[in-house]
């Protein structure tokens, strides 16, 4: 039995670890054990999966027209989300979306904030450097991407034009800018 116990050793730790990865693994689908949360590396937005493209939003500018927001300069963009006949939040969300680039420093370059105006409101009585941010119109044609902005207030877009992430009401601006330097930190 001694002459077996490295033998042992070598078979049953890998074992074991296996066993402990996949049990940790099975606990945090399921929500049981924040695993992911303990180490530091939880998201705070609602990951898209599949992403979506953005075209299937159907954003359109003021002529109606269908709209890129593909930007070699500006590689990421923050959707801003007018829900219908909600100005009050939308001011809101733009102050906390303004705090959010400037608190980004050095990389605000990297961040354009794009609102989205939803339904027939006209956001007429906003301050100047909130009506100086492009404004497109959802298309309400397209009905994934109008439930999509429905249920959030930011949506994240990449460079390649994928909405990646969504912050539904209620997500704290300092949450989303923890998404946001984790994406800029590792997305380069």
């Amino acid at each position: 039995m001694k002459k077996n116990w490295p033998l042992l050793l070598i078979l049953g730790l890998p074992l074991a670890l296996m066993t402990l990865s996949y049990s940790l693994y099975s606990l945090d689908e399921t929500k049981t054990l924040d695993v992911s949360g303990a180490i530091g590396t939880k998201k705070v937005g609602d990951l898209i999966t599949p992403a979506l493209p953005l075209d299937a939003l159907g954003l359109v500018n003021q002529d109606e027209a269908l709209v890129s927001l593909l930007n070699t300069e500006t590689p990421w963009t923050l959707l801003v989300v007018g829900q219908n006949n909600a100005q009050d939040a939308l001011k809101v969300n733009l102050f906390e979306s303004q705090q959010m680039h400037v608190a980004l420093g050095r990389d605000a370059h990297k961040l354009q904030r794009v609102v989205i105006e939803q339904g027939d409101t006209q956001y007429a009585d906003l301050p100047e450097r909130i009506r100086s941010i492009k404004r497109l119109q959802a298309n309400p044609q397209e009905k994934e991407g109008v439930q999509l902005l429905q249920d959030n207030d930011y949506l994240l877009v990449d460079a390649r034009g994928w909405v990646m992430m969504a912050y539904p009401t209620g997500t704290s601006e300092k949450a989303m800018m923890a998404d946001i330097r984790h994406l800029f930190k590792y997305a380069r």
